[in-house]
């Protein structure tokens, strides 16, 4: 995997975590609050049913029956027993908490009755005569926008992660930039050997420096390439003429039975006296062509006598 698919899947995993965290909480919040608003909407419900239910049956009038349309249709009194004692209403599941309320154990309680798309919050009241008020209220409504919420906060979640890629990699690809000069700048020096490329540079940040680092870099092998080649070109006017003179010598020697044997002891030591000269001049050439500094001397001098010169 390349360094900017890792720089991408970092920031999406992040941004994915990130997203999904936030929206968790939110939905967590939300569905906590509509909670919150179901119950206070039994409580308000409640506030007018509890004196009519106090006074008689839920069914005994015409104005106990508005009260409890009032109140969304759901309304019962059970006993201690559980058995439900408004026959003329619509009867619904007594929750557990209800008969403790009823006992008076409890002043009020809430609970969920049904399952799948038919589930109802029971507000639970102590009526005070061994019998208690359930108050109830269908959740299909808070179901469909709890699902609605959730599908939102998904879709939300997906597209940040999906931003969050794009993003990365755009942001990755701008950054990596200047790499990406710098290697294609080497992979143009190694093919075609011209150390006379330079790397633009742009910015201060790290990169600058590495893409500055890597110019001196190439200006130093340039100088050095250079520095070699008038080495090679000096060293070989500083042979030839050595090995001319010696090649000389060497041909007349050939013929040292038709000179003089103090012609011949003097072209002897002249030959050796040039390849004395040769072998020192390969010396030098091979000291300059390691590039070591010459090593410094030091001399006492009386700075009396240096003072009487000047």
């Amino acid at each position: 995997m390349t360094f900017r698919a890792r720089i991408s899947l970092a920031t999406a995993v992040a941004v994915g975590i990130t997203v999904a965290g936030l929206a968790g909480a939110t939905f967590l919040v939300l569905s906590r609050s509509l909670a919150r608003s179901v119950d206070d909407t039994l409580r308000a419900r409640a506030t007018g049913l509890f004196k009519v239910a106090q006074s008689g049956s839920l069914d005994a009038t015409d104005a106990a029956r508005a009260e409890v349309n009032q109140a969304g249709g759901l309304a019962q009194i059970v006993d201690a027993s559980g058995a439900v004692v408004t026959p003329k209403v619509p009867p619904f599941t007594v929750p557990p908490g209800a008969l403790e309320v009823a006992e008076g154990r409890l002043a009020s309680s809430f609970g969920i009755v049904g399952s799948g798309d038919r589930k109802v919050r029971v507000l639970s009241l102590d009526l005070g005569n061994g019998t208690a008020l359930e108050l109830g209220l269908q959740l299909d409504e808070l179901e469909r926008d709890l699902q609605i919420l959730a599908l939102v906060l998904g879709a939300v979640t997906l597209g940040g992660v999906v931003l969050a890629v794009v993003m990365g990699w755009l942001v990755a690809r701008t950054a990596l930039a200047p790499i990406d000069r710098l290697s294609n700048a080497i992979d143009d020096v190694a093919e075609t050997a011209d150390l006379s490329r330079r790397v633009q540079v742009t910015g201060r940040d790290e990169l600058a420096r590495l893409a500055t680092d890597f110019n001196r870099l190439l200006a130093a092998l340039e100088q050095s390439r250079s520095l070699q080649a008038q080495l090679v070109a000096d060293a070989s006017h500083e042979l030839r003429t050595p090995l001319t003179s010696l090649r000389t010598n060497i041909e007349v020697l050939q013929r040292a039975g038709e000179l003089d044997p103090a012609d011949r002891e003097a072209l002897r030591r002249d030959a050796l006296a040039q390849v004395d000269e040769l072998t020192k001049l390969v010396a030098d050439v091979v000291e300059l062509a390691r590039g070591e500094a010459p090593e410094a001397s030091r001399e006492e001098i009386e700075l009396a006598d240096l003072v009487s010169t000047t």
